[in-house]
């Protein structure tokens, strides 16, 4: 595969706490980084480490939230965003 040198001018300040924040997220650079995010956005597909795979559980779980939105269990309407905020504010379920 051939590759493409990117090269960006950033202040020295900049890219200290890029990389920083970078180590934080769990990359190993600002480099390493932009390369997953330009990879990522270029192939608009998910790969394999971006895809949470969820429990047996989790799945039944999310199955019956779907069928109880779906057939309006659970679920609750409002004329407003006051008559909302009063719900959240004051529901006690």
């Amino acid at each position: 595969m051939v590759q493409t040198v990117i090269q960006v001018p950033v202040p020295s300040s900049v890219m200290r706490k890029a990389e920083t924040k970078a180590q934080e997220m769990g990359f190993d650079s600002v480099v390493d980084m932009l390369t997953k995010f330009v990879l990522k956005i270029s192939t608009n597909k998910p790969r394999k480490e971006d895809v949470t795979q969820l429990s047996k559980k989790a799945i039944s779980r999310y199955d019956r939230m779907e069928e109880d939105i779906k057939n309006g269990k659970n679920t609750y309407k409002f004329e407003n965003v006051d008559d909302a905020l009063e719900f959240l504010i004051h529901d006690e379920r």
